[in-house]
């Protein structure tokens, strides 16, 4: 692949949204596009950010986006080739709604009950102080 991710995520700060990825490796990479949705189907781009056209070393990118209202929002990255080839990767889910910023995340565990880290590739299962559960992909 052009393109190897290391990870993708996204994290309400408040009045942004903050969106980090980062690549181990990098070939005729142009460019990388995220965009935004709230019902994953209808998507309107953030923005893109350059890409560093070949690497072979850890490469870190973020983006903010400002433009967020009370509301779930799907994030997807798509990297682009010099060549006009695409790739997108997996969507995250930001929770921008204000029940959200008062909880406090007491574990993400697999479907296993294993405490797992934020960037585990599976199923995860987040556990709120309040009793709130969220499961991702």
């Amino acid at each position: 692949l052009p393109v190897e991710l290391m990870y993708f995520k996204g994290e309400n700060m408040v009045s942004k949204n903050k969106l980090t990825w980062a690549t181990a490796s990098e070939i005729n990479c142009d460019y990388y596009k995220i965009e935004r949705s709230i019902d994953a189907y209808d998507w309107k781009e953030v923005g893109t950010i350059k890409g560093v056209g070949n690497s072979s070393q850890t490469v870190k990118y973020y983006m903010n986006d400002y433009f967020i209202k009370d509301e779930l929002y799907y994030y997807k990255l798509s990297q682009y080739d010099f060549d006009g080839k695409f790739e997108e990767f997996r969507i995250i889910v930001i929770d921008n709604t204000n029940d959200f910023r008062n909880r406090k995340l007491v574990s993400i565990t697999n479907t296993f009950g294993q405490e797992v880290q934020y960037d585990y590739k599976g199923i995860k299962i987040y556990r709120y102080d309040d009793g709130y559960v969220k499961k991702t992909y």
